[in-house]
């Protein structure tokens, strides 16, 4: 019968990613949130549905992993079984592509964000230098922009200096 699906994928991940980054609970956590966000998409769900199931989670008390692992086995075989589809035939399908596609997908894994807060707090910062930079040169309205002018002029020109030091 072959080794359980569970040994299979460690045995790809450790083969693929190294032990390290294999037994990386955080890492491997941020992967299962990516791959359960691109599920929902698939589906169809918006950002704003997901963000709000993603508010109303971490509004809560946080549970036991193994109780919260079994019940997203359980979501996620409802959810196949609602799309007339097998868990473990779609598992296995994709273990085979991941084989097959074993450098295409170490090359992606290096290039992905590592959500740590050390690789894409400076994208994060200069989308949210953008809009600021935005909202300072629409303000303040006409009517009330003679006192402002000067401030709001020199406030965009420091937030594009230190912008320049912000890598992207």
């Amino acid at each position: 019968m072959g080794l359980p699906f569970q040994h299979k994928v460690i045995r790809w991940c450790k083969t693929a990613f190294g032990e390290k980054d294999a037994a990386d609970k955080r890492m491997r956590a941020l992967r299962f949130i990516e791959e359960a966000l691109e599920l929902g998409q698939a589906t169809g769900l918006t950002r704003a549905e997901a963000q709000r199931v993603l508010d109303y989670v971490y509004d809560r008390p946080i549970g036991e992993i193994p109780q919260e692992i079994g019940g997203t086995m359980v979501a996620l075989a409802s959810l196949v079984g609602a799309y007339g589809l097998g868990m473990y035939t779609c598992g296995e399908n994709e273990l085979i592509r991941c084989w097959q596609k074993i450098e295409v997908i170490r090359q992606r894994h290096a290039a992905k964000p590592k959500f740590d807060g050390t690789d894409t707090d400076n994208t994060l910062a200069s989308e949210r230098v953008d809009r600021i930079i935005q909202t300072v040169q629409s303000w303040p309205p006409e009517s009330v922009r003679s006192p402002y002018q000067q401030w709001a002029e020199l406030l965009v020109k420091e937030i594009i200096r230190l912008r320049s030091g912000v890598r992207v």
